[in-house]
């Protein structure tokens, strides 16, 4: 039993960190944006600061009680940044609008 509260208290802790991690970058990225295309910056920034509030407040609470819905909901971590960085993705790659427009276009026809 002691092995097992000792990985769960690693997990949370690593968990935690990690959306501190989506947080602060989400708040960089809104208060700073420093690119071409500040409103693309600025939401992406908004919405890693959801997911980082989020995912701190699932690991904390519900994981650290090990509700088996929150382990399974973090798995969206990994899910999430195995796409981004597979695919080339924001935040690893702020694209234009005009990019993703034209790409967008190129795909429907």
């Amino acid at each position: 039993m002691k092995g097992r509260d000792r990985n769960l208290r690693i997990g949370w802790i690593c968990l935690l960190a990690v959306g501190i991690g989506i947080l602060a970058f989400g708040l960089i990225a809104v208060m700073a944006p420093g690119s071409s295309d500040e409103g693309l910056l600025r939401a992406n920034g908004l919405a890693a600061i959801g997911l980082g509030l989020f995912g701190s407040v699932i690991a904390v609470v519900p994981f650290r009680r090990g509700e088996p819905w929150a382990w399974m909901t973090l798995w969206f971590y990994p899910l999430f940044w195995t796409v981004h960085l597979a695919e080339d993705l924001p935040p690893g790659r702020i694209m234009s609008i005009g990019w993703c427009s034209s790409c967008c276009r190129s795909r429907g026809s």
